[in-house]
């Protein structure tokens, strides 16, 4: 029997000659055909009775006379379910990726317990208000090590993580480097560790590009990252920015009290490229490839020639007076900063400014500034960001003055709760942050200066491979 899902084709041999074969082998032929015919059709009567709920077959569509047509049959059977599997088509997703938050970087001195004392206040008062991580480079000795640290121990999950390093400066190790330089020296309340200040590009790594120094007498009102962001208002030349005062004249001090190294910006980098301080080792060398330091001309133009002992003459206000002689020669590498970032008790009365009637208005504020004639902010409004509580005479730390206790002092009604509020704010309330908050504290014991490490790194022998 022929399979039912196909349609076979049969077609009767012919003769060689074209005709059929004769007789009774025809009759034969066609028997065979009825016979087969007819079993066809029995076969089919057969399915369609064991089959009752076939549809009718498909028609069968042959023109040829001599096919026979077996119509498909279909059996009804269970479904089955096929699962394919296919590659889903690619996709491109965007990712902004932010980039890590820079730190606002400070670089300090403190120098005794009664300067960490201070500095702490500053400190402090940085974590209060930063909205960003701090870093704190602080040279000291092992007395305002030990003190600061025992505040900083006390902060375990502040808002936003904070690194502190120690760089702990022998007091020899601070001579010989003055002693390196040549000329400079002081007679300054502040001492050796004062001019530090001048050399901080060289202590502190090469990594540390940019960095705010603050003198300790003197706490933040505002987001640190404020006065950071000064950095990206420079030009490619500037250095050096500190507020400038142009209306002071103190002729004794060369007019250096026209600035003020309370506070300042310095781009550390640039300042290690251009060698800002002098050194015997880097006169020393004759390889050619390194400038001369920048800050000799300058002093020479200010104080005239070293005297006698080697040493400028004449100079006041410590490295003040030696920054003076840098910006005031060299003022493509100088920016002034805006007053608010120096609001002081010392010379400038802190522009008469101070906490009071909370809607005083512009005006009236603006009527009440002192000292600000002569200077590019005359007829502006200061309004206080940092407080430097400078010239209190009697006192080692100036939270203990005994003028605070006057309450008819002007400095005493107009800022003394601020400065009791600063004080007296807590280290523990400054965990306000996550696990995920750190605080890192580093030690380093007689780091090298830059120029130590010069000769360190260029042997004399290379040094003096012109000579």
């Amino acid at each position: 029997m022929a399979s039912p899902h196909r349609s076979t084709t049969y077609h009767p041999r012919n003769s060689l000659d074209g005709s059929w074969h004769g007789g009774r082998s025809l009759f034969r032929t066609r028997r065979v055909a009825f016979l087969l015919l007819a079993g066809a059709l029995a076969s089919i009567v057969l399915f369609s009775q064991q089959l009752p709920g076939e549809k009718h077959p498909q028609a069968c569509r042959s023109s040829d006379p001599q096919t026979i047509c077996v119509p498909e049959l279909r059996v009804d059977s269970p479904p089955v379910t096929v699962t394919v599997t296919r590659t889903a088509p690619p996709t491109t997703k965007t990712v902004i990726v932010e980039p890590p938050v820079q730190p606002v970087v400070f670089a300090l001195v403190m120098f005794s317990e009664p300067s960490a004392k201070e500095g702490a206040v500053l400190l402090k008062s940085a974590i209060m208000y930063t909205s960003r991580p701090l870093q704190f480079h602080i040279v000291c000795d092992e007395a305002a090590q030990t003190y600061l640290e025992s505040r900083f121990r006390l902060l375990t999950h502040p808002l936003h993580s904070v690194s502190v390093r120690f760089y702990r400066l022998p007091f020899q190790s601070m001579l010989d480097r003055i002693s390196r330089e040549g000329g400079v020296n002081t007679d300054h309340s502040s001492g050796i560790p004062g001019l530090m200040k001048l050399f901080l590009h060289e202590i502190l790594p090469d990594v540390v590009e940019k960095a705010i120094y603050v003198d300790t007498d003197a706490f933040l009102l505002t987001d640190p990252a404020l006065l950071w962001e000064e950095f990206s208002l420079w030009d490619a030349a500037v250095s050096i920015s500190m507020p400038s005062h142009p209306n002071q004249d103190a002729p004794e001090w060369h007019h250096a009290s026209r600035i003020c190294s309370c506070i300042m910006l310095l781009h550390l980098g640039r300042l290690r490229a251009a060698r800002l301080m002098d050194s015997s080792i880097y006169r020393a060398d004759r390889s050619g490839l390194f400038p001369p330091a920048l800050s000799p001309p300058t002093f020479e133009a200010l104080f005239g020639p070293p005297g006698p002992n080697g040493q400028y003459m004449n100079v006041a206000l410590g490295d003040q007076g030696y920054w003076w002689a840098i910006v005031s020669n060299r003022k493509d590498l100088f920016r002034p900063l805006v007053y608010d970032w120096e609001v002081t008790s010392c010379l400038l009365d802190m522009y008469m400014t101070g906490l009071g009637h909370d809607d005083t208005p512009e005006d009236e504020q603006s009527r009440a500034m002192i000292h600000l004639w002569g200077t590019p902010y005359e007829g502006q409004v200061v309004l206080p960001k940092l407080l430097h509580f400078n010239c209190l005479h009697n006192t080692d730390v100036y939270y203990n003055w005994a003028g605070w206790s006057d309450p008819e002092n002007s400095l005493t009604k107009r800022w003394k709760p601020a400065v009791d509020y600063h004080v007296g704010f807590k280290w523990l309330w400054l965990n306000r942050g996550s696990a995920s908050s750190t605080v890192d504290i580093q030690v380093f014991i007689d780091p090298l200066f830059a120029d130590q490490r010069f000769e360190v790194e260029h042997p004399k022998e290379h040094q003096h491979a012109r000579d």
